[in-house]
């Protein structure tokens, strides 16, 4: 769970060091398009990486106040240095959290929704959950330096990576079977049956390559 914090000085703000204080985090472009104005921001696939303060943390979540671009102008704060500084200070303040889809949707609330029919038995067991360790707004985890290579290089396979929702992403093994198209019709039955609104990230499937360590939108199947 996040609280929005609606009001902080900007004496309060430099009292607690906000430059060690800011993280990323993944959002929507649908919906968002008009806010992201007012915020330093930048595209990925069909999502955009924003940034905020964290003010608290706690184990019901995140108390956090969004990063504006007025804000980065009074504070000083070079744009261009904003996403290594926020990956770098998000891997300390909320690190990663991997773990396999099997494990992980047993120990939540949705597991008996979710539709897995026509899935070989084995199948959650070969895919793999990151997000934070408050599992808040956990889907930037895999932003995080290192945290998809180390994944990629341990079961030595590029990746295919599912937005389950603005908490997390799945991650799954690439494989000479693997169906695209059941993968992103997976994504779009967890985004329209389970996820409330305000937690939806994005219908589409992403592509991590190992070697070139990097992250893009796997286009053309919609």
């Amino acid at each position: 769970m996040e609280r929005t914090v609606e009001r902080v000085s900007l004496e309060e703000l430099k009292e607690i060091g906000v430059e060690k204080k800011i993280i990323c985090r993944l959002i929507p472009q649908h919906g968002f398009h008009d806010a992201v104005k007012r915020m330093p921001h930048f595209e990925l696939g069909d999502m955009y990486v924003v940034y905020s303060i964290l003010l608290d943390k706690c184990e019901d979540g995140i108390g956090t106040v969004p990063l504006m671009n007025d804000l980065v102008e009074i504070l000083e704060i070079e744009k261009e240095k904003l996403y290594n500084l926020a990956r770098e200070n998000a891997n300390e303040l909320l690190p990663p959290k991997v773990a396999s889809l099997d494990d992980f949707l047993r120990e939540s609330e949705y597991y008996d929704e979710v539709d897995m029919e026509g899935m070989d038995e084995n199948f959650g067991n070969h895919m793999y959950v990151i997000t934070n360790d408050v599992q808040t707004y956990g889907a930037a985890a895999v932003l995080y330096k290192d945290v998809l290579k180390s994944l990629a290089d341990r079961i030595e396979s590029n990746l295919f990576l599912l937005p389950s929702s603005v908490h997390e992403f799945i991650a799954v093994p690439i494989t000479d079977a693997m169906n695209v198209k059941e993968l992103e019709e997976l994504v779009k039955s967890v985004n329209y049956s389970v996820l409330e609104p305000k937690d939806f990230l994005s219908d589409s499937v992403y592509y991590y390559d190992r070697v070139a360590d990097e992250l893009t939108r796997v286009e053309g199947l919609c």
